[in-house]
C-alpha cells in the first residue's frame, strides 16, 4: 500500500479543506449583481433604468400626434396618449362646432400616429355666397368658390321661385274658399247641401286637417262631399 509522507499529507489536508471553503461559500453567497445581459419580459418603450435608484422606472404610454380640423373649435396639431379615442381628441380640441356633423365618424376608433381627424359641418350655400361676394371684386376667387357662389345659388333660388309659384297657385285656387276651420255658422250655411243644423254639427267637429274630414259629421257624406269639395278648405 502506497504512503504519503508527512508533508505529502498536509498539502492534501490543505486542498481538500480549500475545495469544501469555496463549496460554503458559494452556498451562503447571495445572487449575482445585475448585468446589462439580464432579459426582462416588458416592453422596451415601456421601462427605463435609473441610475440613481438602480432599478426600473416607467415611462408611461407612447405618445402620438394628430391633426384636428374642420368643424372644432380649437382646430391645431395636438400631442396624445397611444389609445385615445376619437371622442376624447374632439373633445381636447374644444369640442363641436354648432351644425358639425359627428355620424360620419367612428368617436370610438383609436387615433392612429400622424392622422387626421376632419369634422364636417352642414353647408348653408346663401351664407356662403354672401361671405364671398363680401370680399368685393379685389378677391381672387376659386372655382370652386365660384361655383358655390354662383351656380349652387342659382340652382337655390330656382328651386325657390318654383316652391312661390307653387304657393301663388294653391292660394289662387283657395282664393273665395271657405275655411270650415274658422268659417262661421252663417258662412257655412250657404254651402250647398249644409244648413244651420248641419253648420253647428261642422263647428263642433273642428278642426279638420284636411277638407275630406269634413265627411265624419253627422249628416254630410259622399254626394255632399262631392258638391263641396271645391269650395272648402282645412287650414
Amino acid at each position: 500500500m502506497f504512503k504519503l509522507s508527512t508533508q505529502e499529507s498536509i498539502i492534501v489536508l490543505c486542498l481538500i479543506g480549500a475545495i469544501l471553503l469555496g463549496g460554503v461559500i458559494t452556498l451562503t453567497r447571495g445572487p449575482l449583481p445585475f448585468s446589462p445581459k439580464t432579459e426582462y419580459l416588458v416592453s422596451p418603450r415601456a421601462i427605463a433604468i435609473s441610475p440613481q435608484a438602480g432599478g426600473v422606472v416607467s415611462l408611461g404610454p407612447r405618445k402620438i400626434i394628430i391633426h384636428i380640423t374642420g368643424a372644432v373649435n380649437k382646430p391645431g396639431v395636438y400631442q396624445f396618449d397611444e389609445g385615445t379615442r376619437v371622442i376624447e381628441a374632439i373633445k381636447i380640441a374644444g369640442g363641436p362646432k354648432e351644425g358639425a356633423i359627428l355620424d360620419i365618424l367612428n368617436l370610438a376608433q383609436p387615433l392612429v400616429d400622424g392622422s387626421r381627424i376632419v369634422v364636417t359641418q352642414k353647408f348653408d350655400v346663401e351664407a356662403f355666397r354672401k361671405k364671398l361676394l363680401s370680399y368685393g371684386p379685389e378677391h381672387v376667387y376659386t372655382t370652386e368658390e365660384l361655383k358655390l357662389a354662383y351656380v349652387d345659388l342659382g340652382k337655390e333660388e330656382e328651386k325657390k321661385e318654383k316652391e312661390e309659384e307653387k304657393k301663388e297657385v294653391k292660394a289662387k285656387a283657395e282664393a273665395g274658399k271657405i275655411n270650415i276651420n274658422t268659417a262661421t255658422q252663417a258662412q257655412l250655411a250657404t254651402l250647398p247641401g249644409i244648413g244651420p243644423k248641419r253648420a253647428e254639427a261642422i263647428i263642433a267637429n273642428r278642426p279638420y286637417s284636411s277638407p275630406e274630414e269634413i265627411t265624419k259629421v253627422h249628416g254630410i257624406g259622399p254626394k255632399i262631399y262631392e258638391a263641396l269639395k271645391d269650395k272648402i278648405t282645412a287650414e
